[in-house]
């Protein structure tokens, strides 16, 4: 088990390495028409997309309101895993994706790893 929890550290360090060098190239070689055009076509039709509870936590999507983390008009997400009774437990990595399961399965295999329950 420990092989594979190292195994999926190494992809999330290896992710987190790719995704710096995305946002790197594209806040320096993007307009914003062609910013908003990328953001549109990788964005789900419809927003109605529902994040199911998992071993008791609910997940919240939430955005950084820091302006110093702001890149042409966009903004940093992150989600939080919330318990049964409302509190904040866990909290995702910021992020510039623009699919917020990513930030949820972040949430997910930590709350495995630490096996809790909400």
């Amino acid at each position: 088990m420990s092989k594979e929890i190292n195994l999926l550290r190494a992809l999330i360090d290896q992710l987190a390495a790719i995704n710096k060098i995305v946002e790197n190239k594209t806040t320096t070689e993007l307009n914003q028409e062609q910013l908003n055009a990328l953001t549109e076509s990788l964005l789900p039709s419809n927003n109605t997309n529902l994040i199911p509870p998992y071993k008791g936590f609910n997940f919240i999507l939430k955005q950084e309101q820091n302006p110093n983390f702001e890149i042409k008009g966009n903004k940093r997400n992150y989600a939080v895993a919330v318990n049964s009774n409302g509190r904040e437990i866990l909290k995702s990595d910021y992020s510039f994706t623009l699919d917020p399961n990513d930030l949820v399965e972040q949430l997910r295999l930590i709350i495995d790893q630490r096996n809790l329950q909400g």
